[in-house]
C-alpha cells in the first residue's frame, strides 16, 4: 500500500492492522485536512455490510488506468464492489463504461 503523505501514512497505520499492510511513503502534496474536516458517511449508505469495498481516489486519466479496474472487478465475487473517487477527463467515460458493461458500480466525486 502506498501513503501519499506522512499523515495518510499515520492514519493507514492506525485504521489498518500493520502487520498485514506494508505502507510505502511516496509525498504527493495532498492537503488532507480536506478530509479530516469532510463529513464521514457509512458504508451502508452506499454498499451492504457484507461488501468488501476496493477504493480508487486519484484523477480521471489515462495513466491511473480506472478502465483495467473496472474490467477486472468483473471476476471477482458479486460482495466485491469498486469505489472511484475523483475527477478528470476519462470520468465520463468511466462512468459510461461502468453503467454500460456492470451496472452496480458506484463512482463518486469530490
Amino acid at each position: 500500500m502506498i501513503a501519499i503523505s506522512k499523515e495518510v501514512e499515520i492514519n493507514l497505520k492506525k485504521h489498518l492492522d500493520e502487520k498485514t499492510s506494508k505502507i510505502e511513503l511516496i509525498n504527493n502534496g495532498v492537503n488532507i485536512k480536506v478530509f479530516v474536516d469532510a463529513d464521514r458517511c457509512k458504508q451502508e449508505d452506499f454498499f451492504s455490510k457484507e461488501d468488501k469495498i476496493l477504493v480508487q481516489v486519484s484523477s480521471f486519466i489515462e495513466p491511473k488506468d480506472q478502465f483495467t479496474l473496472i474490467k477486472s472487478i468483473e471476476l471477482l465475487p458479486n460482495h466485491i464492489k469498486l469505489l472511484l473517487v475523483g475527477e478528470g477527463e476519462l470520468k465520463q467515460k468511466c462512468e459510461l463504461c461502468t453503467h454500460v458493461k456492470l451496472g452496480f458500480m458506484m463512482l463518486i466525486s469530490w
